[in-house]
């Protein structure tokens, strides 16, 4: 499992944090080609391509009861099993545990960050991308930040 450490952001007006167990971080390749929405995919360095991972910052705090959960859904798991452990549900506090696989990086690559998309939204953030950025590389993965209860997307922190 890789660890990703809670995020409390400063949500626009000073000393307003946004409660960053409310987003999960989710692919938005789909908007850039079209089809169904796939898991995220993030990357490793040093490791196989079948790892999978969670965000901390889904549990709240509360993360040793959250381990139990995880952990006895990994005990009889091995590491070729990975791809069926993504479409396994997990629940931890009436919610689904968010999971991501992760992608061996075997050459060279860059992590481009947009800070703020606020003005343009995320659709027409996503087609641009595309544009500027595809004829030059292969994208892997786009991610934003998604809230669970009504689907919409932060309006910064895309990578």
């Amino acid at each position: 499992m890789q660890k990703s450490s809670a995020k409390k952001t400063l949500a626009g007006r000073k000393g307003n944090l946004t409660d960053m167990s409310m987003y999960k971080e989710v692919s938005i390749k789909h908007m850039l080609l079209g089809g169904e929405m796939t898991c995220l995919k993030k990357f490793c360095t040093g490791g196989s391509d079948m790892k999978v991972g969670c965000s901390w910052a889904q549990f709240k705090g509360n993360h040793i009861d959250a381990l139990e959960v995880i952990f006895s859904a990994l005990k009889d798991v091995s590491i070729k099993d990975a791809k069926n452990l993504m479409s396994t549900k997990l629940v931890y506090n009436d919610k689904p545990i968010d999971l991501y696989q992760t992608v061996k990086i075997e050459q060279d690559i860059t992590v481009a960050n947009i800070p703020s998309f606020r003005d343009v939204g995320i659709e027409p953030m996503a087609k641009l991308i595309l544009k500027e950025l595809g004829p030059w590389c292969e994208i892997k993965d786009v991610s934003a930040w998604r809230r669970f209860d009504n689907n919409q997307y932060l309006p910064y922190g895309i990578k």
